[in-house]
């Protein structure tokens, strides 16, 4: 149950940021594109069941990576 509900929704989120890293958006950019494709995936789950920790930290890690460039410049 675990890989279905969150290992599906992380993996959509890694296509999907993949598919946005090949555009030069702004931070602002970025930040639109987490707020309206990335965030929904999430919410209405975390809503409904317990959220394991080490999920809530994947998907804080991918999140921090896609905003500020793998941690580069």
């Amino acid at each position: 149950m675990y890989n279905w509900n969150w290992n599906e929704k992380i993996e959509s989120c890694k296509t999907l940021i993949n598919n946005w890293n090949k555009r030069k958006l702004t931070y602002f950019g970025k930040n639109t594109v987490i707020k309206t494709l990335l965030l929904p995936k999430f919410v209405y789950l975390a809503q409904n069941i317990s959220t394991p920790k080490d999920v809530i930290n994947t998907i804080n890690s991918i999140i921090f990576k896609f905003l500020w460039n793998n941690g580069t410049r």
